[in-house]
C-alpha cells in the first residue's frame, strides 16, 4: 500500500512538472526583485514566479508566463497571434494574453490609437523595463515606478538592446547631386558614426565620412545628376563599432536645366609653394560648366 502510494505520489509530481509552463529565463539578473510589474486594478504581476524561470527576453521576442496574485496565467507568447514582440531596438509591441482577462496591449500602435492614447513599453539601455500595458479588462499595468516611490519596484532583462542605429532613410528632394541621410541613434556610448556607400547593395562598400556622437544626420553632396546609391551607417563604440544599420536606397534628381547640370567641385586644397604662390586643387563634378 505504502509503494502503491509512493508511485501515485510521483505521478502527481511528473504531471504537474510537464504540464505546468516551460522557462527560460533572463528576468532580473541581479537578483534583487526586479520582477515586478504593477496594475491598477489587480496587483502585483510576477516576471519570474516561484514556480519555473518565468519570462524570457529575446531580439525578435518576449516569451513565457507571468504570474498575477489575483487572475492567474498570463501568456506573453500566444499561438497563432504573434504574442509580444521585440524590433531589436527594446520597443515592444503585441499582446499577451491573460487566462482570465483576455488580451494585454503593450504599445497604442497595436490599434493605432497613439493620437488618443500614447502608451508603450520599452527596454532601456540597462535592461529596465520602461512605461505602460493596457489590459482590456484591468487596466494600466506599470513596468517601473521609479525610485521616488513609496514601494519601488520594476521589471529588468539580462537582454540589452543592440547599439546599432536604425531607421536609416535616404531623401533626394534635396539640391541635385545630393542625398540627405536621417538615422536614430540606438546608443550613449559612441564616439562617432561612420558612414558607408556602394552603388549595389551586394557589391563593394566604402567608408564616405563619418560624423561626431550623437549625430543622426548627413548629407552626401557632389554627386552626379540622376545616380543611384546605397547606404549603411554604423556607430563608433571603441574599441571597435557596432552592427551596421538597414541599407537605404537613394538617387539622385535628374537635371531638367543647365543649372541642375552644373554640381558644385568638392575637395578644394590650398597648398604654399613658395613665398609668393599657393596652388589651388579641386574635384570637378561637372561636365557642362563653361569654366
Amino acid at each position: 500500500m505504502n509503494k502503491q502510494k509512493t508511485i501515485l505520489l510521483l505521478i502527481a509530481a511528473l504531471a504537474i512538472i510537464f504540464t505546468s509552463p516551460a522557462f527560460a529565463a533572463n528576468i532580473d539578473p541581479l537578483n534583487d526583485d526586479s520582477q515586478y510589474a504593477y496594475g491598477e486594478n489587480v496587483g502585483w504581476f510576477n516576471f519570474e514566479p516561484g514556480m519555473g524561470d518565468g519570462v524570457t527576453v529575446e531580439k525578435t521576442q518576449v516569451t513565457g508566463y507571468v504570474w498575477q496574485e489575483n487572475i492567474g496565467w498570463i501568456n506573453l507568447g500566444p499561438m497563432p497571434y504573434g504574442g509580444v514582440t521585440n524590433d531589436g531596438v527594446g520597443n515592444l509591441s503585441g499582446y499577451a494574453w491573460g487566462e482570465n482577462v483576455g488580451w494585454i496591449s503593450f504599445s497604442c500602435a497595436n490599434t493605432s490609437t497613439c493620437a488618443e492614447v500614447d502608451y508603450k513599453v520599452t527596454i532601456d539601455a540597462n535592461g529596465n523595463f520602461q512605461g505602460f500595458a493596457w489590459g482590456e479588462n484591468i487596466g494600466w499595468i506599470s513596468f517601473n515606478s521609479g525610485l521616488e516611490a513609496a514601494v519601488p519596484f520594476k521589471v529588468q532583462t539580462a537582454w540589452l538592446p543592440s547599439p546599432t542605429p536604425y531607421g536609416l532613410t535616404a531623401d533626394s528632394t534635396m539640391s541635385c547631386g545630393e542625398i540627405q541621410l536621417n538615422w536614430i541613434d540606438n546608443s550613449d556610448n559612441e564616439t562617432g558614426f561612420s558612414i558607408e556607400r556602394a552603388s549595389d547593395p551586394v557589391g563593394q562598400w566604402g567608408e564616405i565620412d563619418t560624423v561626431g556622437a550623437n549625430v543622426n544626420t548627413y548629407t552626401d553632396m557632389g554627386l552626379g545628376n540622376s545616380a543611384h546609391y546605397y547606404y549603411r551607417v554604423r556607430a563608433q563604440i571603441p574599441p571597435g563599432y557596432s552592427e551596421y544599420s538597414n541599407i537605404a536606397y537613394g538617387h539622385t534628381r535628374p537635371a531638367t536645366s543647365q543649372t541642375d547640370r552644373l554640381v558644385p567641385p568638392t575637395g578644394l586644397t590650398a597648398t604654399a609653394v613658395s613665398l609668393s604662390q599657393i596652388d589651388l586643387s579641386w574635384h570637378d563634378n561637372s561636365i557642362v560648366e563653361g569654366g
